[in-house]
């Protein structure tokens, strides 16, 4: 309680989204009784939006119920909120209204919020006020780690796939970018062994990249 809200950022594909929904299903595993929500940043509009046309104060204020009642709630890529007024209005509405009741926020954007370009410096100032987290490019060791865990999982439906150590390591030391690079640079060398029926070695993954 004493950091709210919690702001993760970094580029895409760093896995973000991933950490929320892990941080999800751990709350709701862990106490059942917890009130979680998660709403992406377009959902988030997308409701908005249609509580305002939908007419009446009824709308609106189901939509505020749904965002507010709640113990947790998770906001992926919040940076988008801020490109639309009456959104980042609404949004920062429901960031002050569950601050001062105590209840824990969480969100995800792809940069720090003080460089959010649209946002107001209010919603800056509230999102700065707790704890701002980068998430930084995954160093070699996590990225050989990465790989086992995609090398295991594909397994699963591929056991006799292998992969020598030194194709491994080259891997890992060469796509130095996001996860989500690094899975695609693997299921590309994958896919290509499995296409074409040829073993997976350091010279085809090097031609691979």
């Amino acid at each position: 309680p004493q950091y709210n809200p919690i702001v993760l950022h970094g580029a895409n594909g760093m896995g973000k989204t991933h950490i929320l929904h892990a941080i999800e299903s751990e709350i709701r595993e862990q106490d059942p009784e917890r009130r979680v929500r998660f709403v992406s940043a377009e959902d988030f509009v997308g409701q908005f939006v249609a509580s305002v046309r939908g007419g009446g104060r009824e709308n609106l204020a189901a939509f505020k119920a749904s965002l507010r009642d709640v113990d947790l709630l998770i906001i992926d890529d919040a940076h988008f909120i801020a490109d639309k007024p009456a959104s980042q209005e609404e949004l920062l509405h429901t960031v002050v209204s569950l601050i001062g009741a105590g209840r824990q926020i969480l969100i995800a954007a792809d940069r720090h919020p003080n460089t959010i370009e649209k946002a107001s410096d209010r919603l800056k100032s509230y999102l700065s006020s707790g704890l701002v987290c980068k998430i930084s490019a995954a160093d070699y060791e996590l990225r050989l780690r990465i790989l086992d865990r995609l090398i295991a999982r594909r397994r699963e439906h591929n056991p006799t796939l292998s992969i020598p150590q030194n194709a491994r390591d080259h891997l890992a030391a060469r796509m130095n970018a996001t996860p989500r690079d690094l899975e695609g640079a693997f299921n590309q060398i994958v896919a290509q062994s499995e296409f074409l029926g040829t073993p997976i070695t350091l010279e085809t993954v090097q031609e691979t990249l």
